[in-house]
């Protein structure tokens, strides 16, 4: 798909970011555990930053989609065994945070492969603005239920990590 225009680029860039489930759902775990479990919401930078030079690769080199899909789905994975293990898997989550922003901006990239440069750069900073929003106002969300009610913050967990995994499970069973 080629954008011709800023504003498409900005279109197409919500419309990825809010329903491709896996860059969705990515983003919603990663916000759980960096401000509930992890308590260092600042540590999105990593993800977020580490998109820049996936963007960039993938429109200067493309690669295959299929490698990047199974490694985008792998990331969702990650997220889902930081949020279940957190305690073992702790000293892992800034490298699992580069790696998966790296490959999240392979895969966003692929969407609009050979668009034009000003609706690529256009759909590359909003696809990163709404990540950043998504990660930031869902933990803080998840913060707060967590302080005010536990019970109620076990039941969104539970219902996340049963939405993370059908996630992967079904972008892995659609790549093969």
């Amino acid at each position: 798909m080629t954008l011709h225009t800023a504003t498409q680029g900005v279109g197409e860039a919500l419309t990825e970011t809010l329903f491709d489930m896996q860059h969705l759902v990515f983003c919603l775990l990663v916000g759980l555990v960096l401000f509930t479990l992890r308590r260092k919401p600042r540590d999105a930078w990593y993800y977020i930053l580490a998109l820049f030079p996936g963007y960039a690769l993938e429109r200067l080199y493309p690669l295959q989609p299929f490698v990047v899909n199974v490694v985008v789905a792998l990331t969702v994975v990650f997220a889902l065994l930081l949020e279940w293990i957190y305690e073992k898997l702790a000293a892992y989550t800034i490298p699992i945070l580069l790696l998966s922003g790296f490959f999240h901006g392979l895969s966003l990239s692929q969407a609009v492969s050979g668009s034009a440069t000003p609706a690529f750069l256009a759909y590359a900073l909003t696809a990163t603005l709404v990540q950043a929003l998504l990660m930031n106002g869902f933990g803080r969300l998840c913060s707060r239920i967590a302080m005010k009610s536990p019970d109620a913050f076990e039941g969104l967990d539970n219902i996340l990590s049963a939405v993370g995994t059908g996630v992967a499970l079904a972008y892995f069973f659609w790549a093969f």
